[in-house]
């Protein structure tokens, strides 16, 4: 199921031309499954979304390191996001932009962790309440 997950990570990657916000679905829909998965037998709940929403943010921050080191390798991004922040004089320095790659990249896999957990946590309940 994990390589199943990779593959189809990468496809998502690979078709939004290396922008990851399908992979943050992505991610939540997997999260969703693992909800109702775990709903069905008789594993620990909290456990296994959490442990399956910390893999789905890993996965995600991944594509982000990825799509921040294809922007890093671009000549254009310095220019282009000094004109987005103002800076019409220079262009941000390298330094700061591999700062504020780490930090995007950081709140990516936080994001894909808190919506890969509630999504899994959702379908737990809404799972639960069906079976019962």
């Amino acid at each position: 199921m994990l390589s199943l997950f990779l593959f189809w990570s990468l496809a998502v990657f690979a078709f939004f031309m290396g922008v990851p916000i399908g992979n943050l679905v992505l991610g939540t829909l997997a999260g969703g499954y693992v909800g109702a998965r775990l709903a069905r037998s008789d594993a620990d709940s909290i456990e296994g979304i959490r442990n399956a929403a910390v893999f789905f943010a890993a996965v995600s921050g991944a594509a982000a390191v990825g799509a921040v080191s294809l922007a890093l390798v671009d000549t254009s991004t310095r220019h282009d996001l000094g004109h987005l922040f103002g800076l019409k004089s220079q262009p941000i320095s390298f330094p700061c932009l591999v700062l504020i790659g780490v930090a995007v990249c950081g709140l990516f896999a936080a994001t894909q962790y808190v919506c890969s957990r509630a999504a899994g946590s959702f379908a737990f309940r809404h799972m639960t309440d069906r079976l019962a």
